[in-house]
């Protein structure tokens, strides 16, 4: 997997929206932090504009990501949220264009397939906190980011877990937001999985028996089944119905891990959480238990 190059001060991030709407001024805030800290920074076309919930049509989504691509100054793409419509805007996306920019892309949740895309191109890209949460997210999870934009290391911190089955871990990593992965089956943009690989999930707002059903959807599919080991971060404001499930989010997978004989490490600080430090998609990590930054 092609890691792009890595940022130094002066590099130029440019901010977009595959998604939902996002106003100039969320924009400018984090711009501002990134102009701080020694970055260029480009607002892309897709700032600012609101077509129903989204970041102005799929076309002009669409086409914003190309010029980005497209732009030889351009280092990183930081996608600013999420929410739901990246998937919308790809049949306006050349995957020439993603092969050849080499350039880094961030962001999380609903952008879990555009990271699938790039990485089916080969290029590993960063999940990492939206631009729009800089102010709900802690700002050691943002410069963890920028660590990793420039070629630091950067450990993951785990919590402590009754379900976890491993304190560390180290390897390949492959994954993002669960509901994601799962409507990404038989599409060409779902990630590849190859032996040793560690699955990363995280999920928010999602009903208990949604969380099996996808679970048994990715082990029928024998997507699942080739990972040594999964790594689980937040699982957010899950939802019951009136007649209970009967186990936890936690549980459920658990249940899955245990079935195929895989070991599991949970309270990864990524995902729909404050803690939500940067995972490299496609690359090493090391998921530490022991709080090493």
């Amino acid at each position: 997997m092609n890691q792009p190059p890595f940022l130094k001060k002066g590099d130029t991030i440019y901010l977009l929206s595959t998604a939902r709407s996002v106003t100039s001024a969320q924009a400018q805030r984090f711009a501002q932090w990134l102009l701080d800290i020694g970055y260029r920074v480009i607002i892309g076309k897709s700032i600012g504009p609101s077509h129903h919930q989204f970041a102005g049509s799929d076309k002009l989504r669409g086409e914003d990501f190309c010029t980005a691509l497209d732009h030889p100054d351009v280092k990183a793409i930081w996608c600013m949220r999420g929410g739901y419509g990246s998937v919308r805007m790809l049949t306006y996306i050349d995957e020439r264009k993603v092969r050849n920019a080499n350039t880094w892309l961030l962001g999380f949740s609903d952008v879990t397939i555009l990271h699938g895309f790039f990485q089916r191109c080969g290029i590993a890209s960063i999940h990492a906190p939206m631009g729009t949460l800089f102010d709900q997210t802690d700002e050691r999870a943002f410069l963890c980011t920028i660590k990793r934009l420039e070629g630091e290391s950067c450990a993951i911190p785990v919590l402590p877990h009754a379900l976890t089955t491993l304190t560390t871990l180290k390897g390949r990593v492959v994954g993002g937001n669960l509901s994601m992965l799962y409507s990404m089956q038989g599409s060409p943009y779902m990630p590849k999985s190859m032996d040793n690989d560690i699955l990363f999930l995280e999920e928010i707002d999602e009903y208990l028996y949604h969380i099996d059903r996808m679970m048994w959807a990715l082990r029928n599919s024998n997507w699942i089944q080739s990972f040594s080991a999964w790594a689980v971060g937040g699982l957010t404001d899950m939802n019951d119905h009136q007649l209970p499930f009967g186990w936890s989010a936690e549980e459920i997978i658990r249940q899955h891990a245990d079935d195929l004989g895989v070991p599991i490490i949970f309270g990864v600080s990524s995902g729909h959480i404050r803690e939500n430090y940067p995972i490299v998609l496609g690359a090493e990590n090391e998921f530490c238990s022991e709080n090493k930054m």
